[in-house]
């Protein structure tokens, strides 16, 4: 429990009066004297909650990192979203979600595609885990509108939540190898070959996968 301590007015009536704010959720007590023991006053208790939503402080958080993914294409990936208040208290309210739509895209590596994904959603202890799984890689942008239509920003940019998806296992069967030393290769000359490997969803690694030789 906490204890918050509050200047009385002394009102000539044999009445004191006071006032207080409180910016932490919990459990507090109040006693005239600031000890249960004295005078025989009872100890009065009462419980805090979080004041209104505040989406510019509400949190997304990854499942076992401060920041949510990196994910995998094909892979089910998780991240927490907690509702807050703007002291930055959990709002314990299962319906939160209701108040506004959740929507997960993935803008693919090249920009040149734009992929709306499904998730669900389930809650407990004041936080909604999302689950997904995205088939194209590239940048998760996690976006929250309410019904006000002001959206869920992350503090430290004043922008939407994102995190990284990267493509799956490199696919054999859709790697290619061209070049003119892919082709016709000759002996004692420098032979040109290209590769560009991808996953089986199609996304192109702008790095050479695990396992490759560069």
């Amino acid at each position: 429990a906490s204890n918050v301590a509050v200047a009385l007015l002394d009102n000539d009536d044999g009445t004191y009066s006071g006032s207080f704010v409180v910016e932490k959720t919990g459990a507090f007590s109040f006693t005239p004297f600031g000890d249960a023991s004295l005078a025989g006053f009872d100890v009065t208790k009462f419980s805090v909650v979080a004041a209104a939503r505040s989406l510019p402080h509400t949190t997304v958080r990854g499942s076992a990192t401060y920041h949510p993914g990196p994910f995998v294409a094909g892979v089910a990936g998780t991240f927490f979203l907690t509702f807050r208040d703007r002291f930055g208290n959990a709002r314990y309210d299962s319906r939160g979600l209701t108040d506004g739509a959740l929507t997960l895209t993935v803008t693919s590596s090249d920009g040149a595609s734009l992929a709306a994904v499904n998730h669900s959603s389930s809650y407990a202890d004041g936080a909604f885990e999302i689950t997904f799984t995205a088939t194209v890689a590239g940048t998760l942008v996690i976006a929250f509108v309410d019904h006000d239509e002001v959206s869920l920003v992350n503090a430290a940019t004043n922008r939407p939540y994102v995190a990284v998806v990267s493509p799956a296992t490199a696919d054999v069967a859709k790697t290619s190898l061209f070049g003119a030393g892919a082709r016709n290769a000759a002996a004692g000359r420098t032979n040109a070959v290209h590769v560009r490997f991808f996953d089986v969803f199609g996304n192109e690694f702008r790095e050479c996968p695990p396992g490759a030789a560069p």
